[in-house]
């Protein structure tokens, strides 16, 4: 999608930048943040974007729903992927978490050599990293969470 095509579908279509956003593979402010790195502002008044760059010239033909270069890296170096179509498994626990919405950010400590693996195994599957740390999280719940309820219920 060209800067032109964007501008077209938010300011007369009434389109959310953020969905469009979503809709091309990004995260949601990926198409805003380039808005703004090439010299578009938005007038929250007028509810539109305007060009107001230094240089003047418009980059009305540039190309702006280009890969990232992690997805250019991840998409070169396919020579260590995993193909999910031959280990459907991982791929169709993924599709069935049991929610939508990855909200929340958390930080912890954890051992080095864990968070290595975990990196080479995201970089093997090329698939998103928040995803793959939820499955982790909720398939350790799924295991633990029914041990922990049967010892506190034989305590008692």
């Amino acid at each position: 999608m060209k800067v032109k095509e964007l501008i077209q579908l938010v300011n007369n279509e009434g389109m959310d930048i953020y969905q469009l956003s979503v809709n091309e593979g990004f995260s949601k402010g990926t198409l805003r943040q380039r808005l703004l790195r090439l010299g578009y502002k938005y007038n929250r008044e007028t509810d539109k974007w305007y060009y107001a760059g230094a240089d003047g010239s418009e980059p009305l033909d540039k190309e702006i729903s280009y890969p990232s270069r992690r997805k250019q890296y991840l998409a070169n170096d396919e020579k260590d992927s995993i193909d999910l179509k031959e280990h459907p498994d991982l791929f169709s626990a993924l599709l069935q978490l049991p929610f939508e919405n990855f909200d929340v950010t958390n930080s912890f400590k954890t051992n080095k050599a864990l968070v290595d693996r975990m990196k080479t195994f995201i970089k093997q599957v090329s698939l998103p990293s928040g995803k793959i740390y939820s499955l982790a999280i909720y398939e350790f719940l799924e295991k633990y969470e029914p041990i922990v309820e049967n010892l506190k219920n034989s305590q008692k």
